[in-house]
């Protein structure tokens, strides 16, 4: 006699598989709100930098804020591979900053 599909170790674990990637999915797009959020700050900071006349890009800022975050790591990410998430993070916000102003949308 076979046993119900809910119990066959297979198929539990191709339902948790599921599960997990579905969870995934939610965190990615939290991620991507929140880098959105972040873009949006971004182009506030740059209003005001072109307000006081302050350069765009703040190299020793982007070094302290690197090194902030490496230290906040508590894995299972390593320090470097979170210094390139987010060194990946700048490099957009760069690009974002130096769209033409009426360009709202990608």
């Amino acid at each position: 006699m076979s046993r119900p599909a809910a119990r066959d170790p297979a198929a539990l674990a191709g339902q948790r598989l599921e599960q997990l990637r579905h969870e995934i999915d939610k965190v990615n797009e939290e991620i991507l709100r929140a880098v959105e959020r972040r873009g949006t700050l971004v182009m506030r900071v740059l209003e005001l930098k072109r307000e006081l006349g302050a350069p765009v890009v703040d190299p020793p800022r982007e070094v302290e804020m690197l090194a902030r975050l490496a230290a906040l790591v508590r894995g299972p990410f390593s320090r470097a591979d979170i210094q390139r998430i987010f060194q990946a993070i700048v490099v957009a916000s760069r690009s974002l900053q130096q769209r033409p102003r009426s360009d709202d949308k990608p």
